[in-house]
């Protein structure tokens, strides 16, 4: 939580970068958007929920970002 949205784009970037060097181009495309997309979606529940408690905040991104995920 302290290190904010700077570590999240560095999570992003590696895993893209760990996507394009061992997986094909089409799987490496899909696992970066679907990455991306949950990650910016997790961050956009998170933050707003997080003055109700951590428990509601966490519960309710990472249910967010699940989905995106698992749908892309």
């Amino acid at each position: 939580e302290a290190a904010g949205r700077a570590a999240i784009l560095a999570a992003i970037a590696v895993g893209a970068a760990l996507s394009w060097v061992l997986a094909t181009p089409e799987l490496a495309v899909a696992s970066t958007a679907a990455f991306a997309l949950s990650e910016t979606l997790d961050v956009a529940v998170y933050e707003p929920l997080r003055r109700r408690g951590l428990l509601v905040a966490v519960t309710a991104s990472n249910a967010v970002g699940l989905l995106a995920d698992s749908l892309v």
